[in-house]
């Protein structure tokens, strides 16, 4: 389309203008044929696929304007915000729904945007396996997803590899803080090797220095290590030597293109406030036809974003001022609910413990290391949540849940019912995204083996945290007096 344009600036300004005038005049169903960006949407059926948005994104068209009567004959032109592409899909975006049903499919080519992205982080975090006919495998994979990417219009050095090091290098120190257990298996070399830099490495540091801070003088030295080793190598997960740990201890700043991190998170990131800030405005941008997609604009439909959606986000975090962005607690996440299901909650905690430690503010990071926390130190569990919620981040609402939870293990059961009622009644109605990994309410009150449950209704959770501590409370047990915790 872009050869279609006047070459001439006055009269490709004056085409861009005419073209968002149209733009903004044009409803469904009023679409036909005639229109020249018209596309076949089903056979023998044409209609709107929104090129007219891409090619104004794509050229920094001017915005539409409008003219303002101020009376006594005075009128002032102003421009507007352009209308907001149209949402088709009713359905939820889930990115690993998406990469399990295009899964099905041995070819790659086939798959949604989504899906091979998807699909590339999972064998970039998982640890290259012994065989090394599968190690092989494993690398063909990943280099046959690369490929798909890029066909797809990312490119390689730009976007996939600095959101690759991102993700290994959060994978390795997860891997790494695995191999100290006692009875790890560490049974292939590339693990080994690892295993031994960190136990050397922890041992030196935990000589003189707490074991946060040991921790975190350790995903700083891996963090650099990603930032600075080859492709190869870092898909590779080859081990550094000793010089790994030379340097400063702070953590490298791995931060990526803020298209790159757009695209990336667009299409892996399932809820909006696991975008980060940038990635929120580009989509804004890209949604009023301010900017173009980097990807076709068939693959840029595999994920829609309704504008209120994304609205209500960056209104929320601006009126929180923390700017987020998808730090090392959240890339721990996943890593930290394997150790949970294998009752590993120490493991699991030590890995928020040191994304606390180099993102003191993180409320994810806070309200992470205190859930691993809750079921073995309730009492350091609550000053975590509390602490949390003190950030002011956007959504307070899984710190609110886990604290009422912590009261009720602690006893204080006038708190967690006033808590809970308080919860109640303010959060309503019902969020229809609400997804969060919370412990199974029996299993912790009950001190038996904690379980962890996909909670999608925070009320009913709350309600049943409610009604196990009033039951409680019916059958004699004493409330710990508030005074006794600080």
């Amino acid at each position: 389309m872009a050869s279609d344009l006047p070459e001439d600036p006055k009269e490709r300004e004056i085409y861009l203008r005419a073209l968002r005038d149209y733009s903004e005049q044009c409803e469904p169903p009023a679409l036909t044929p005639d229109c020249p960006f018209s596309v076949t949407t089903a056979p023998g059926v044409m209609g709107c696929g929104e090129e007219c948005m891409d090619l104004l994104g794509r050229h920094n068209a001017p915005r539409p304007s409008e003219e303002l009567d101020l009376g006594d004959g005075m009128t002032v032109l102003r421009t507007r915000r352009p209308r907001a592409r149209r949402v088709r899909r009713s359905d939820s975006f889930d990115a690993k729904q998406v990469f399990l049903e295009d899964h099905q499919s041995k070819n790659p080519e086939q798959w949604r945007l989504a899906a091979v992205l998807k699909g590339l982080e999972q064998l970039a975090t998982s640890a290259p396996p012994a065989s090394p006919e599968s190690a092989i495998e494993r690398r063909s994979q990943m280099d046959g997803l690369i490929a798909c990417a890029e066909q797809r219009g990312l490119e390689r050095i730009m976007h996939i590899e600095p959101w690759l090091r991102q993700v290994v290098a959060g994978a390795v120190f997860a891997h790494v803080i695995a191999s100290q257990r006692d009875d790890a298996e560490v049974d292939f070399e590339l693990a080994q090797g690892w295993s031994i830099l960190a136990r050397e490495y922890l041992i030196a540091k935990g000589s003189d220095e707490s074991a946060g801070e040991a921790l975190g003088a350790l995903v700083g030295s891996i963090y650099r290590w990603a930032m600075s080793v080859d492709a190869d190598d870092l898909l590779n997960w080859k081990p550094a030597g000793q010089g790994l740990f030379d340097g400063p201890t702070d953590l490298p700043n791995l931060r990526i293109d803020d298209e790159a991190a757009w695209l990336i998170e667009r299409f892996t990131a399932t809820y909006l406030d696991e975008w980060s800030t940038p990635a929120l405005r580009m989509e804004w941008l890209y949604l009023h036809g301010q900017i173009a997609g980097p990807c076709s604009s068939s693959d840029m439909r595999g994920r829609e974003v309704e504008e209120a959606a994304l609205a209500k986000e960056i209104a929320d975090r601006f009126a929180a001022d923390t700017p987020s962005s998808p730090g090392l607690a959240t890339r721990l996440v996943e890593p930290a609910i394997r150790f949970i299901g294998e009752g590993r909650r120490t493991e699991a905690a030590a890995l928020f413990e040191a994304a606390a430690f180099h993102e003191p503010r993180s409320f994810r990071a806070l309200n992470n290391l205190g859930f691993c926390l809750l079921p073995d130190d309730a009492a350091r569990a609550l000053r975590l949540f509390d602490q949390a919620i003190a950030t002011g981040h956007a959504d307070t609402e899984v710190a609110r849940v886990n604290r009422i939870l912590a009261l009720a293990v602690l006893g204080r059961h006038t708190s967690a019912i006033d808590s809970a009622e308080a919860f109640l009644t303010q959060i309503s109605p019902v969020r229809q995204d609400f997804s969060a990994w919370l412990w199974d309410v029996d299993s912790i009150l009950r001190h038996s083996q904690p379980q962890l449950v996909d909670c999608r209704d925070s009320q009913d959770y709350v309600t049943s945290v409610l009604e196990a501590v009033k039951n409680r409370v019916a059958d004699g047990a004493q409330d710990t007096s508030d005074c006794t915790w600080n």
